[in-house]
């Protein structure tokens, strides 16, 4: 199980966000992949805070030691690379207490689809870990609204268009 979407440089895509989060207990640090966990009706607060009404389709993995959530919305979208560079900065903002990840924002960008996995080797053996799923969450049952490139709401609006998201700056 590994398909992907290719985000190109230029096109339409739905905004996305990608959150994740590691077990940090083994560097002394805190559990981050147990606070996301705790945190994720907090995520959900801080992406409707900023983008009023969207609708959320969600997808992810949680293991031991990593938690992973994709959170696509189907009505609003960025008609470039170029204009995610709010984005970067919304994800910027938030990486630290909440994990954002800023990077995948680039163009050519590989993002898992839903229902997808990747396989990792384990460092200590060598071995091929087992499977993380990104699985539903929550959203649209029909997993073509999850995908990042294709089947836009009809009311879909652009990023451009959110006066706060821009003063955020």
């Amino acid at each position: 199980n590994g398909l992907y979407e290719v985000v190109p440089r230029l096109g339409r895509r739905k905004v996305y966000f990608d959150v994740d989060g590691e077990n940090l207990e083994a560097k002394g640090g805190p559990n981050k992949a147990q606070k996301l966990r705790d945190d994720y009706e907090k995520v959900k607060e801080i992406v409707l805070d900023y983008f009023p009404g969207a609708r959320l389709q969600m997808s992810g993995s949680d293991v031991p030691k990593k938690y992973s959530l994709h959170i696509v919305m189907s009505n609003y979208y960025a008609e470039s690379v170029a204009a995610t560079e709010v984005l970067q900065r919304f994800a910027q903002k938030f990486k630290e207490e909440y994990g954002f990840n800023g990077g995948i924002y680039t163009k050519n960008r590989n993002v898992k689809m839903i229902n997808q996995s990747k396989r990792e080797n384990d460092k200590a053996t060598g071995r091929l870990k087992p499977p993380r799923i990104h699985a539903y969450i929550e959203g649209d049952t029909d997993i073509r609204t999850h995908f990042i490139l294709s089947h836009f709401d009809d009311d879909a609006i652009s990023i451009g268009a959110l006066e706060r998201l821009q003063d955020s700056r």
